[in-house]
């Protein structure tokens, strides 16, 4: 397959508009919109997720960071106001979210030729966050969420 991420950004990016929105308003009853700036200044104590698709030739990271203070909202909505508070709580909801718009990235790109597994989500550090080929902003009242999508070909890294 010698197609690039930025080959599927307009799909990808619609994809993944959707699944936002859609996540949000059934599971928070929250209205999310995509930004149309691709650069600005970091969220406020953001936790990120981390979800792997991989297949044998590439492997693709998707990244979502979301605002701690949005995250805390959302948990709020399905546990207890004490509950919501703890970590467990809050990027258990990150991770679920990131769960399903990574499923809907594997599937269009499994529809399109790949192969691609995916691999649970994990929350990371700042450390292990790059920059990917794709960045999407939303926003969600006054709070932040990013996607970031990066694709890395196996064969050209296997030598390097």
């Amino acid at each position: 397959m010698h197609t690039t991420l930025k080959d599927h950004k307009e799909k990808i990016t619609d994809l993944v508009n959707e699944a936002i929105q859609e996540t949000f308003r059934l599971y928070f009853q929250i209205d999310v919109n995509i930004e149309k700036v691709f650069s600005f200044k970091p969220i406020n104590e953001a936790v990120t997720c981390r979800t792997v698709i991989d297949d044998k030739n590439t492997t693709a990271a998707l990244f979502i960071s979301i605002e701690k203070s949005l995250l805390i909202d959302l948990a709020g909505k399905i546990y207890s106001p004490e509950m919501a508070q703890s970590a467990e709580a809050y990027e258990s909801c990150a991770m679920e979210i990131t769960n399903i718009v990574c499923s809907r990235i594997k599937t269009y790109f499994n529809d399109n030729g790949y192969n691609f597994g995916m691999h649970l989500p994990e929350i990371v550090s700042a450390d292990d966050y790059d920059k990917s080929e794709i960045e999407l902003l939303f926003s969600v009242r006054e709070d932040k969420l990013v996607v970031d999508i990066g694709f890395l070909n196996k064969e050209k890294t296997a030598g390097a």
